[in-house]
Formats: C-alpha cells, sequence, structure tokens
C-alpha cells in the first residue's frame, strides 16, 4: 500500500476480524518510529476503543497484559532482548509489522519471528517512486507489469525471493518463495 493510503485502519479491520473470529486474544502492533506509536494507538482507539483496549507497551509496561491491542516500536523490544526476557512466545496470538521493508531486519526479524502466532508484515511503496511510474502506460501494455515490477521491488526485503517457473507449455510465471 501506498505511504499515506491507510495501512493503519486496513490493521484496524484485520485486527478486529481476528479478534472476533480466529480465538486471537492478544495482537502486538509493530512500528519504526516513536511517532508511529502514538499515531497507531490514536487511530486504533478510535475505530476500537468500544470493543478493544489498545496501550503502548512502554506507557503500561505493568498493565499490558489487561489490553488487547499493544503498540511498540520494534527497537523496544529489541532493547536488551526484551522480547525474550519479559514476553512468552504465545504472548501475541497476532503480530503485525507495520513498514515491515524497514522494521524488520536481521535483529528486528528475531522479534518478529519470536511470537508463534499469526503474522503480517505491511509495506508501503513511497507516494515519490509511484509519482515516477505511469501506470496508465504500464497497464495498456500489460496490466501486471506494474505489479510485477512492485513485488521484484519488494519481495527481497521481506525475505523473499522471485524465481521463475516454467510451464509445460513453456511460458514463464512469477512465484514468490520465502525462506
Amino acid at each position: 500500500m501506498a505511504t499515506g493510503t491507510g495501512k493503519t485502519l486496513t490493521s484496524s479491520a484485520i485486527i478486529k476480524m481476528f479478534l472476533r473470529l480466529y480465538n486471537v486474544k492478544r495482537v502486538l502492533f509493530l512500528v519504526d518510529r516513536i511517532e508511529l506509536e502514538s499515531q497507531a494507538q490514536k487511530e486504533f482507539d478510535e475505530v476500537l476503543k468500544n470493543d478493544f483496549r489498545t496501550v503502548v507497551w512502554k506507557e503500561n509496561q505493568s498493565d499490558w497484559t489487561k489490553a488487547e491491542i499493544v503498540v511498540s516500536t520494534v527497537q523496544s523490544f529489541v532493547s536488551r532482548n526484551k522480547y525474550r526476557k519479559v514476553f512468552r512466545p504465545d504472548h501475541f496470538d497476532l503480530v503485525i509489522s507495520d513498514e515491515a521493508h524497514r522494521s524488520l531486519g536481521a535483529r528486528s526479524r528475531r522479534v518478529f519471528e519470536y511470537f508463534i502466532g499469526f503474522k503480517l508484515g505491511l509495506t508501503a511503496t513511497p507516494k515519490d517512486y509511484l509519482k515516477s511510474v505511469d501506470i496508465e502506460d504500464v497497464t495498456q501494455t500489460d496490466p501486471r507489469q506494474l505489479e510485477k515490477r512492485l513485488m521484484l521491488d519488494t519481495t527481497p526485503l521481506l525475505g523473499a525471493r522471485v524465481v521463475n517457473q516454467h510451464a509445460e507449455n513453456g511460458l514463464s510465471n512469477q512465484a514468490t518463495q520465502f525462506h
């Protein structure tokens, strides 16, 4: 999703669905900047406050377990391996990493993988990048070219690689493999 197009609002809908339908008890929403902690909490409160409690972990270290949604910077969890010292792998049933293309580097990825629940990485294509792509031109020649370009640009950042698969008819098909 492009920057500013509502990843947090989309996350609100996903969180609500998982909390209601998939036996999820607690969600961890990881961000990569302090400003995004309060921004995410505010947006979750606006959309979900009638149903679920949201806290910023740093401000609620003693009673975070009373909330269904815990927001934190990934750096707070990585610092001194807090994620291993303070939390059990089953403390969060859903872990969402906002700006995953930036926040899931080597050490940060360990936090994401430590918890055994569902995982979702959100990533964005900067608006400036999109300005340089003529969507009309791309879709007139082949509607799959823009999607392919975006996939090739972002999948390596998420621990995946794009491979060509050759079908029996000789045509090439793109596939994403995660490792």
